[in-house]
Protein backbone atom coordinates (compact mmCIF):
# COMPACT_ATOMS: atom_id res chain seq x y z
CA UNK A 1 0.00 0.00 0.00
CA UNK A 2 2.54 2.56 1.53
CA UNK A 3 4.18 1.85 -2.56
CA UNK A 4 1.25 2.70 -4.67
CA UNK A 5 0.50 5.61 -2.22
CA UNK A 6 3.96 7.10 -3.43
CA UNK A 7 3.19 6.13 -6.90
CA UNK A 8 -0.07 7.79 -7.19
CA UNK A 9 1.95 10.87 -5.53
CA UNK A 10 4.40 10.88 -8.15
CA UNK A 11 1.77 10.87 -10.77
CA UNK A 12 -0.28 14.04 -9.40
CA UNK A 13 3.08 15.59 -8.89
CA UNK A 14 3.92 15.27 -12.52
CA UNK A 15 0.10 16.36 -13.71
CA UNK A 16 1.16 19.55 -11.61
CA UNK A 17 4.27 19.93 -13.11
CA UNK A 18 3.04 19.80 -16.31
CA UNK A 19 -0.08 22.47 -15.92
CA UNK A 20 2.65 24.93 -14.65
CA UNK A 21 4.51 24.63 -17.54
CA UNK A 22 2.00 25.43 -19.76
CA UNK A 23 3.19 28.51 -21.92
CA UNK A 24 0.05 31.49 -20.59
CA UNK A 25 -2.08 31.98 -23.39
CA UNK A 26 -0.60 34.49 -26.30
CA UNK A 27 -1.49 38.29 -25.85
CA UNK A 28 -3.62 39.62 -28.79
CA UNK A 29 -1.94 41.66 -31.03
CA UNK A 30 -2.53 45.61 -31.32
CA UNK A 31 -4.83 47.45 -33.69
CA UNK A 32 -1.91 49.79 -34.59
CA UNK A 33 0.59 50.40 -37.30
CA UNK A 34 3.44 52.49 -37.31
CA UNK A 35 4.95 55.73 -39.59
CA UNK A 36 8.87 55.99 -39.75
CA UNK A 37 10.30 58.36 -42.55
CA UNK A 38 13.82 60.82 -42.46
CA UNK A 39 13.81 64.76 -42.79
CA UNK A 40 16.26 66.35 -45.07
CA UNK A 41 16.78 69.40 -46.92
CA UNK A 42 16.63 69.86 -50.37
CA UNK A 43 20.11 68.83 -50.90
CA UNK A 44 19.16 65.35 -49.69
CA UNK A 45 21.64 66.28 -46.04
CA UNK A 46 20.06 65.04 -42.79
CA UNK A 47 18.18 67.06 -40.48
CA UNK A 48 18.50 66.21 -36.76
CA UNK A 49 16.37 67.73 -34.36
CA UNK A 50 13.26 68.61 -36.32
CA UNK A 51 10.06 68.05 -34.12
CA UNK A 52 7.80 65.98 -35.86
CA UNK A 53 4.13 66.16 -35.06
CA UNK A 54 0.94 63.50 -36.14
CA UNK A 55 -2.30 64.55 -35.28
CA UNK A 56 -5.29 62.00 -35.98
CA UNK A 57 -8.13 63.34 -37.70
CA UNK A 58 -10.49 61.12 -35.97
CA UNK A 59 -9.48 62.21 -32.38
CA UNK A 60 -7.55 65.29 -32.56
CA UNK A 61 -4.75 63.82 -30.29
CA UNK A 62 -1.19 64.76 -31.02
CA UNK A 63 2.34 63.10 -30.74
CA UNK A 64 5.66 64.59 -31.55
CA UNK A 65 8.89 63.04 -31.65
CA UNK A 66 12.18 64.83 -32.67
CA UNK A 67 14.45 63.18 -35.84
CA UNK A 68 17.85 61.71 -34.66
CA UNK A 69 21.17 62.77 -35.88
CA UNK A 70 20.55 60.57 -39.27
CA UNK A 71 17.24 62.53 -39.63
CA UNK A 72 15.30 59.55 -38.91
CA UNK A 73 11.96 59.57 -37.09
CA UNK A 74 9.98 56.85 -36.02
CA UNK A 75 6.15 56.58 -34.00
CA UNK A 76 5.59 53.21 -33.18
CA UNK A 77 1.98 51.79 -31.78
CA UNK A 78 -0.12 54.63 -33.51
CA UNK A 79 -3.97 53.95 -33.84
CA UNK A 80 -5.10 52.93 -37.36
CA UNK A 81 -5.72 56.61 -38.52
CA UNK A 82 -5.77 59.01 -40.93
CA UNK A 83 -3.42 61.66 -40.02
CA UNK A 84 -1.74 65.21 -40.42
CA UNK A 85 1.86 65.62 -40.04
CA UNK A 86 3.56 68.57 -39.35
CA UNK A 87 7.35 69.20 -39.39
CA UNK A 88 8.94 72.06 -37.88
CA UNK A 89 12.96 72.80 -37.51
CA UNK A 90 14.75 77.09 -36.87
CA UNK A 91 15.31 78.13 -40.09
CA UNK A 92 13.50 76.30 -41.82
CA UNK A 93 9.89 76.48 -43.61
CA UNK A 94 7.45 74.54 -41.34
CA UNK A 95 6.37 71.40 -43.96
CA UNK A 96 2.87 70.08 -43.46
CA UNK A 97 1.28 66.32 -45.13
CA UNK A 98 -2.40 66.44 -44.80
CA UNK A 99 -3.63 62.79 -45.25
CA UNK A 100 -1.28 60.42 -43.91
CA UNK A 101 -3.22 56.77 -43.65
CA UNK A 102 -1.66 54.17 -41.39
CA UNK A 103 -3.03 51.16 -41.14
CA UNK A 104 -2.87 48.11 -38.42
CA UNK A 105 0.20 45.78 -38.59
CA UNK A 106 2.40 47.87 -40.62
CA UNK A 107 4.87 50.57 -41.21
CA UNK A 108 4.17 53.90 -43.34
CA UNK A 109 7.17 55.47 -45.21
CA UNK A 110 7.02 59.13 -45.28
CA UNK A 111 10.18 60.97 -45.98
CA UNK A 112 9.90 65.10 -45.12
CA UNK A 113 12.13 67.07 -47.53
CA UNK A 114 12.71 71.15 -46.16
CA UNK A 115 13.52 74.12 -47.76
CA UNK A 116 15.38 77.47 -45.79
CA UNK A 117 12.92 79.85 -44.98
CA UNK A 118 13.64 83.13 -46.31
CA UNK A 119 10.80 84.26 -44.12
CA UNK A 120 8.63 82.92 -41.81
CA UNK A 121 6.25 80.63 -44.27
CA UNK A 122 4.23 77.04 -44.14
CA UNK A 123 4.44 74.55 -47.28
CA UNK A 124 1.31 72.40 -46.89
CA UNK A 125 1.61 69.38 -48.98
CA UNK A 126 -1.76 67.09 -49.92
CA UNK A 127 -1.48 63.68 -51.37
CA UNK A 128 -2.02 62.86 -55.35
CA UNK A 129 -2.61 65.92 -57.43
CA UNK A 130 -4.30 69.03 -57.04
CA UNK A 131 -8.00 69.12 -58.19
CA UNK A 132 -8.34 71.68 -61.12
CA UNK A 133 -10.47 74.40 -60.59
CA UNK A 134 -14.06 72.99 -61.60
CA UNK A 135 -16.96 74.99 -63.06
CA UNK A 136 -19.81 76.03 -61.69
CA UNK A 137 -22.99 77.77 -63.03
CA UNK A 138 -26.28 78.57 -61.57
CA UNK A 139 -29.63 77.79 -62.89
CA UNK A 140 -31.81 78.72 -60.45
CA UNK A 141 -32.36 81.73 -58.18
CA UNK A 142 -35.61 82.80 -57.31
CA UNK A 143 -36.90 84.63 -54.34
CA UNK A 144 -40.48 84.52 -53.58
CA UNK A 145 -42.54 85.07 -50.35
CA UNK A 146 -39.82 84.90 -48.09
CA UNK A 147 -38.37 81.54 -49.28
CA UNK A 148 -34.80 81.71 -51.08
CA UNK A 149 -34.37 78.89 -53.67
CA UNK A 150 -30.82 78.49 -55.29
CA UNK A 151 -30.18 75.73 -57.58
CA UNK A 152 -26.34 75.17 -58.97
CA UNK A 153 -24.03 72.73 -60.86
CA UNK A 154 -20.47 72.11 -60.80
CA UNK A 155 -18.32 69.99 -63.20
CA UNK A 156 -16.93 68.08 -60.27
CA UNK A 157 -19.17 66.07 -58.37
CA UNK A 158 -17.41 66.11 -55.16
CA UNK A 159 -17.01 69.72 -54.92
CA UNK A 160 -18.43 72.06 -51.88
CA UNK A 161 -20.81 74.85 -52.84
CA UNK A 162 -21.65 77.97 -50.32
CA UNK A 163 -23.85 80.94 -50.97
CA UNK A 164 -22.70 84.45 -50.30
CA UNK A 165 -23.99 87.62 -50.63
CA UNK A 166 -22.63 90.71 -52.72
CA UNK A 167 -20.64 91.83 -50.06
CA UNK A 168 -19.32 88.70 -49.62
CA UNK A 169 -20.84 87.48 -46.21
CA UNK A 170 -21.27 83.89 -46.00
CA UNK A 171 -25.40 82.53 -46.04
CA UNK A 172 -24.85 78.92 -46.30
CA UNK A 173 -24.05 75.27 -48.10
CA UNK A 174 -25.87 74.18 -50.96
CA UNK A 175 -26.91 70.42 -50.24
CA UNK A 176 -24.95 68.01 -52.63
CA UNK A 177 -27.90 66.03 -54.79
CA UNK A 178 -24.89 64.34 -56.36
CA UNK A 179 -23.76 64.30 -60.31
CA UNK A 180 -22.93 67.30 -59.76
CA UNK A 181 -26.54 69.18 -58.98
CA UNK A 182 -26.69 71.15 -56.14
CA UNK A 183 -29.85 72.28 -54.27
CA UNK A 184 -30.94 74.21 -51.19
CA UNK A 185 -34.09 76.50 -49.64
CA UNK A 186 -33.94 79.02 -47.23
CA UNK A 187 -36.60 81.43 -45.79
CA UNK A 188 -35.23 84.31 -46.00
CA UNK A 189 -36.65 87.55 -44.73
CA UNK A 190 -35.59 90.11 -47.39
CA UNK A 191 -34.43 89.97 -50.70
CA UNK A 192 -30.38 88.98 -51.23
CA UNK A 193 -30.69 90.55 -55.13
CA UNK A 194 -27.88 89.19 -55.86
CA UNK A 195 -25.52 85.98 -54.96
CA UNK A 196 -22.78 84.14 -55.62
CA UNK A 197 -22.17 80.82 -55.61
CA UNK A 198 -18.75 79.81 -54.87
CA UNK A 199 -16.82 76.24 -54.98
CA UNK A 200 -13.84 74.79 -52.53
CA UNK A 201 -12.36 73.79 -55.44
CA UNK A 202 -11.93 77.55 -57.29
CA UNK A 203 -15.13 78.01 -59.54
CA UNK A 204 -17.97 80.42 -58.94
CA UNK A 205 -20.77 82.21 -60.76
CA UNK A 206 -23.26 85.29 -59.81
CA UNK A 207 -26.52 85.59 -60.44
CA UNK A 208 -29.18 88.20 -59.84
CA UNK A 209 -32.44 86.61 -58.25
CA UNK A 210 -36.29 85.97 -59.63
CA UNK A 211 -38.33 87.91 -57.49
CA UNK A 212 -42.17 86.17 -58.35
CA UNK A 213 -43.57 88.44 -55.64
Amino acid sequence: MRKLSVLLGGAAAAGLAALLCVAPPAVAQGSGGALAGRAADEQGGSLPGVSVTVKSTSTGLTRTVPTGSDGSYRFASLIADTYDVTAALSGFKTVEEKGVVVNVASTRTLNLTMSVAGATATVTVTPGAPAPPDGVAITNATWDARLLTIEATSTNPNAILSVYSSSGAFMFTLTNQGGGRYFDERGWVTNPEVITVRSNLGGSATATLTNNN
